[in-house]
C-alpha cells in the first residue's frame, strides 16, 4: 500500500493552489465546471487571507511590544481574484471572454480592537491600560459630538478637547513613559486638525461616516500608525466591499 503523503498548508501552497484553479477556470469552456471552480478560488483566496492576518499577527505576538509593532504594520498582505469580462474576436465574430485575474499586491488595513481581542483569548494582555474600551468610546464620542455640531450648526471643533481624548485613547493603547510619567508617543495638535478635516470635509452626515464603526476603527489605526511613525496623517478609503471582506476574514481569523 502507498503511503500517503499529507502537504502541509502554508501560504505557499495556497497560492500555488489559487494560481492552478485560476488556470484551469480560464481554459475551461463549460459553464458549470467555470462556477465550481470559481467558487473554489474564492475559498482559497479567503484561506490564504486568513492564514496571512495570523502570520502578521504571531510577528507582532512575538515582539517586545505588540502593540506598537501593530501599528507600525498598519496593514498585512492580502490577494485577491477577480473575473473581468473583454471583448474579442473568436472566428469573426465578437464575443464577451471572462478571465480571472490574480493580484499579489493587495494590502488591508489592520484592527486594533481584533488584535487586543485576539491575543486575550491567549492570555495575554498588550494594551496600556486596562479600560482601553471605554477610552476608546469616549474619544468616539468626543469627535462624533463636535462633528455633529460642525454638521448641524456649523460649530467649530474644540481642538484641545478632541486632542485631549485622542490622546487618551492612544495612552490606553500604547505607552513610552517619558521623564515625568507622560507618553512619549504624542497626537498632536497638527494630527488633531488633520483629523477635524477630514471629518469637516464630509458632507453625507452622519449615517455611514465618522459614527460608523468599521471607520472608527480605520481613524484609530490612523492615529497609531501616525504617533508610533511620526508621519502626516493620512485615511485612505478603499471599495466599501474590500472593507466587508476584510473584516470576515479577520473574524474568521479568531
Amino acid at each position: 500500500m502507498a503511503k500517503k503523503i499529507i502537504v502541509e498548508r502554508t501560504m505557499d501552497v495556497v497560492l500555488a493552489e489559487v494560481k492552478d484553479n485560476i488556470d484551469k477556470y480560464n481554459l475551461e469552456k463549460d459553464a458549470a465546471k467555470r462556477n465550481t471552480l470559481e467558487v473554489s478560488i474564492k475559498n482559497l483566496v479567503t484561506e490564504y487571507n486568513e492564514m496571512s492576518l495570523l502570520d502578521a499577527y504571531a510577528t507582532f505576538k512575538d515582539d517586545s511590544d505588540p502593540m506598537v509593532a501593530l501599528a507600525k504594520a498598519y496593514t498585512y498582505k492580502v490577494i485577491g481574484a477577480k473575473a473581468t469580462s473583454h471583448q474579442e474576436m473568436v472566428n469573426g465574430v465578437k464575443k464577451s471572454i471572462v478571465t480571472m485575474v490574480l493580484s499579489e499586491d493587495k494590502t488591508k488595513m489592520l484592527n486594533a480592537a481584533k488584535f487586543i481581542e485576539w491575543m486575550a483569548e491567549r492570555n495575554v494582555v498588550v494594551t496600556a491600560r486596562a479600560d482601553w474600551r471605554k477610552r476608546v468610546n469616549d474619544a468616539h464620542n468626543v469627535l462624533v459630538h463636535q462633528w455633529k455640531a460642525f454638521i448641524e450648526d456649523g460649530t467649530d471643533f474644540k481642538v484641545g478637547v478632541l486632542k485631549t481624548a485622542l490622546q487618551d485613547m492612544v495612552d490606553a493603547f500604547i505607552m513610552l513613559e517619558g521623564e515625568k510619567g507622560e507618553n512619549g508617543y504624542i497626537v498632536s495638535s497638527k494630527l488633531t486638525r488633520s483629523i477635524i478635516a477630514f471629518c469637516t470635509s464630509r458632507k453625507d452626515g452622519l449615517k455611514g461616516t465618522v459614527a460608523a464603526k468599521n471607520t472608527w476603527e480605520k481613524i484609530q489605526m490612523d492615529i497609531l500608525h501616525a504617533v508610533v511613525t511620526r508621519k502626516e496623517f493620512e485615511i485612505t478609503y478603499g471599495d466599501p466591499d474590500e472593507a466587508v471582506e476584510a473584516e470576515a476574514e479577520e473574524e474568521a481569523a479568531e
